[in-house]
């Protein structure tokens, strides 16, 4: 009977940490509830939904020759042309020599604009690279890759 009660206590005591911890997040900002999510089935087309659908200026820069150890930023320009708020929930980068500088944190309505601000480290990059940042957004399709590349000169090259 002790283990029953100890597995009891261990729920219990897992329980009550888990909520002290997620009690501090801070809250969505105003506007966003779970109404702003879409998910798509497999055969459906964000018109079909008349969710928020993104359009990228272009989600591929090349950023051309740069001097090993400068450092750049580029900015990926979209616009909401579906017929919901957008929401970004993440973005994130393929190294530690880019860096996610700014992206909207609150809802994109429809027929606005908004911008990822990237930025690239070349002090340890040399020669030709593509790195990338990933976007997770409640559009269909919900992930989008922006990509970055260049040309790096050193000393040796």
């Amino acid at each position: 009977m002790m283990p029953n009660l100890t597995a009891g206590l261990t729920a219990a005591a897992l329980f009550v940490a888990a909520s002290l911890i997620f009690s501090g997040c801070e809250s969505a900002p105003a506007g966003v509830d779970a109404s702003l999510i879409h998910i798509a089935g497999p055969e459906a087309s964000a018109d079909e939904l008349n969710g928020p659908v993104v359009l990228w200026e272009s989600d591929s820069v090349d950023v051309g020759l740069l001097a090993e150890g400068e450092l750049i930023e580029v900015a990926f320009v979209f616009k909401n042309i579906g017929e919901a708020p957008l929401i970004i929930s993440q973005v994130s980068t393929s190294c530690g020599c880019t860096a996610v500088k700014n992206w909207p944190r609150n809802p994109v309505e429809v027929g606005y604009e908004g911008t990822i601000l990237i930025s690239l480290k070349t002090r340890s990059i040399t020669g030709l690279f593509s790195e990338t940042a990933s976007v997770v957004t409640n559009a269909t399709p919900s992930a989008q890759t922006l990509i970055l590349t260049g040309r790096v000169l050193g000393p040796n090259s």
